[in-house]
């Protein structure tokens, strides 16, 4: 029990750093990664996708979605993802 409230704590933090710093990129990749290995990877999805609702054109993100949807075995999904890339570079 006491894991879970620590893991919630990091969690406040690090979301909390990401609104300080809008504009990184990695830190929201971080975020997700600490999501998906410490709560679900269901809720790092969404918030990949809360982000790229915001920031639709970052490469960074999708590259991240994809790397996402790979390791759940979403191969279909992360080959969107992927392919969202290849769409966004004219």
């Amino acid at each position: 029990m006491e894991k879970v409230g620590h893991v919630e704590e990091a969690e406040t933090v690090l979301r909390d750093i990401v609104k300080t710093v809008p504009d990184n990129v990695e830190l929201k990749l971080w975020l997700a990664q600490f999501l998906a290995n410490n709560r679900d990877p269901q809720v790092a999805e969404a918030t990949l996708k809360a982000f790229l609702a915001k920031q639709p054109k970052l490469y960074e993100l999708h590259f991240g979605l994809g790397k996402l949807y790979q390791a759940m075995k979403r191969n279909e999904e992360a080959q969107a993802a992927y392919q969202k890339i290849i769409d966004l570079d004219e």
